[in-house]
């Protein structure tokens, strides 16, 4: 396996109270994934529906921190938690795909130069039914056969390493009111900022 999958870890309550705020947080369409022109990003691998919550560039600049970024932080400790061990936290994004916004198939990190090895999913929506699609695949490195596909679950955590290709399916297209939102942390185990 690829991915290790985590459920049952947050509580339903939890969810319904934190969604309001994850619906309204000035998400934008012109969200560049793995930007690599400077400054302004505008070129990367893909674009996406998404904001970015908290950016650091090395271990001493912070370069994005929204308003709302205590519940993710949150978010992220109680990840560290269940998941056992301590972690760099590099970046923190919530994107937002409706009805037949499949992702595009990428890598979040091709080959070193990254702040981060491993990328942390969660999914925030506090209801989800099975028919209106949303899966998580990872593919082979050849980025030719899918290898791994996983549910959207309320609350569920999916951790790999961000070198895996991977994609996210939006709803699908017959449900057009309902939107699938996810929150991406990007990682590194913290042995690994000062060793």
């Amino acid at each position: 396996m690829i991915a290790t999958v985590i459920d049952d870890h947050f509580d339903k309550r939890f969810l319904h109270n934190l969604f309001p705020s994850i619906e309204y947080l000035g998400y934008k369409a012109t969200n560049v994934a793995k930007r690599r022109t400077w400054p302004f990003g505008e070129k990367g691998s893909h674009r996406l529906m998404g904001i970015q919550i908290f950016n650091r560039s090395n271990v001493n600049r912070i370069t994005q921190l929204h308003s709302e970024a205590q519940v993710f932080f949150d978010i992220f400790e109680q990840i560290e938690r269940v998941l056992g061990e301590s972690l760099y936290l590099s970046t923190i994004e919530v994107n937002l795909q409706h009805s037949g916004n499949d992702g595009t198939l990428h890598r979040d990190v091709d080959s070193g130069g990254a702040d981060y090895t491993h990328t942390i999913m969660f999914y925030p929506n506090p209801e989800w039914k099975d028919e209106w699609g949303g899966k998580f695949q990872i593919f082979s490195d050849d980025e030719k056969e899918m290898v791994e596909e996983y549910d959207y679950v309320p609350g569920r955590i999916i951790a790999f390493e961000s070198i895996h290709p991977h994609r996210g399916l939006g709803p699908n297209k017959e449900y057009s009111d309902v939107y699938r939102y996810s929150i991406a942390f990007r990682v590194r185990p913290m042995a690994t900022v000062f060793g």
